[in-house]
């Protein structure tokens, strides 16, 4: 039963945060800078409208690479569900997310003005 618990959880979350995009996207036009900070929701998603949103692959390439290693705010809401429990430290983690996806966008970056 807790791993159905788990499964739930886990699905949940891309769902709300899935839908929650779609809604927000409808504000877009309204406000510009959300299409760039859209994709950090979701990592699914984000990555689809990274790739609409930025036709040069030197910009989404390292920019997809990131999102993919940071997994965006629905991977931070999976993992700290299912660790509230256990006593692990969050932030540390987060952290540690950020910075690998600062160092993935980078030698993503340089693989793509390398090769």
């Amino acid at each position: 039963m807790d791993s159905f618990e788990n499964i739930v959880k886990v699905g949940g979350y891309i769902i709300i945060f899935s839908v929650f995009i779609r809604l927000l996207s409808r504000f877009t036009a309204d406000i510009p800078a959300l299409l760039y900070l859209l994709p950090v929701l979701e990592m699914t998603n984000g990555i689809l409208i990274l790739f609409e949103q930025f036709e040069q692959i030197t910009v989404s390439y390292p920019l997809i690479i990131a999102l993919t290693s940071f997994g965006g705010v629905c991977a931070l809401a999976q993992t700290k569900s299912m660790i509230h429990s256990s006593g692990i430290p969050f932030f540390p983690y987060v952290i540690q997310k950020i910075i690998t996806a600062i160092i993935s966008a980078a030698a993503a970056y340089c693989y793509v003005i390398l090769f």
